[in-house]
């Protein structure tokens, strides 16, 4: 963390500490990456050809044929934020799905740097469902997006709540699984026609606690991108109809956090205050799943 962001970050924690019963909202950060955990999962409507590959694989409804994923949780998601500027300014093309606002808004570019879920629980790697975006996916094109004060007014101090989308170029590897012949394979969003566009509102810091999602007003066709038995690469799968991702995730994840000998901690016990921090990461692993939960309420295909 650089000098400036430090001390936007001590002027917001004065903020919030001295009038805490007003919100507190801060300017957005100067330039520089934000490290978060994450969350992330999604739903793929499967074209009836091929709905046939995945019988008896985990998450499969052969009724709907929608293929579910697990819950996904990435410990360490790299996000690059630029230096604010204006709308005004001008900005690399970006599918938005919010309508345009006015030059005096005040925003910021961003780009997913890297971002690797896996199955959460952690299983083997043979059997886990991954999501990589950034440089975990190379050969993927570069995922940007914005972040947009809700205030037109070009004052800083008026930068959040906020607003924010990612276009979002994802590889999406599925293990072998069930009795349908499918043997495993990595699927991708074909660039540069069909971003997976992912929002959120209401962002009132940066990095922030929020759930970005993606559902089926906009489908976003889903591709082989390697060969395998019974398909070939860029045959087409189906649709994204609903994926989330929410960043912001603190806390430690099950599994994380033994004391080797540190003091405080006995080795081979959690460390001082483990606890807490696990009770932390379960709040926000909750929420994660109500959240799409709620959302599958209300995907057309139910």
């Amino acid at each position: 963390m650089n000098k400036k962001r430090l001390l936007a970050t001590m002027i917001c924690l004065v903020s919030l500490v001295g009038l805490a019963a007003i919100p507190a909202y801060c300017q957005f950060p100067g330039p520089g990456p934000e490290s978060t955990g994450s969350f992330g999962s999604f739903k793929i409507l499967v074209d009836p050809s091929l709905a046939h590959l995945f019988t008896g694989c985990p998450g499969w409804d052969a009724t709907s044929r929608i293929l579910s994923s697990p819950l996904l949780y990435d410990p360490s998601t790299v996000i690059q934020v630029n230096a604010a500027t204006t709308e005004s300014a001008g900005h690399p093309h970006l599918t938005s799905p919010f309508p345009n606002p006015p030059g005096t808004t005040r925003e910021v570019l961003t780009q997913i740097q890297t971002l690797n879920l896996a199955t959460y629980p952690p299983v083997p790697p043979a059997n886990s469902v991954s999501v990589r975006v950034g440089t975990a996916a190379s050969s993927a094109p570069a995922s940007r997006g914005e972040v947009e004060s809700e205030s037109p007014s070009g004052n800083p101090a008026n930068d959040f709540p906020a607003q924010s989308f990612f276009d979002v170029y994802v590889q999406i590897t599925l293990p072998a699984c069930g009795t349908g012949g499918f043997t495993g394979a990595t699927l991708y969003n074909r660039s540069p026609n069909h971003p997976l566009i992912v929002s959120a509102s209401n962002l009132t810091s940066l990095p922030p606690t929020v759930v970005y999602e993606h559902n089926a007003s906009s489908e976003v066709p889903i591709l082989f991108y390697t060969p395998g038995k019974g398909w070939k690469k860029d045959e087409f799968v189906g649709c994204i109809i609903l994926a989330g991702h929410m960043v912001g995730v603190a806390g430690t994840p099950e599994g994380g956090g033994v004391g080797k000998g540190r003091p405080g901690g006995k080795k081979g016990e959690p460390p001082p205050g483990a606890g807490r921090g696990r009770e932390e990461f379960e709040k926000h692993k909750q929420a994660f799943e109500r959240h799409i939960q709620e959302a599958e309420g209300h995907m057309p295909h139910n």
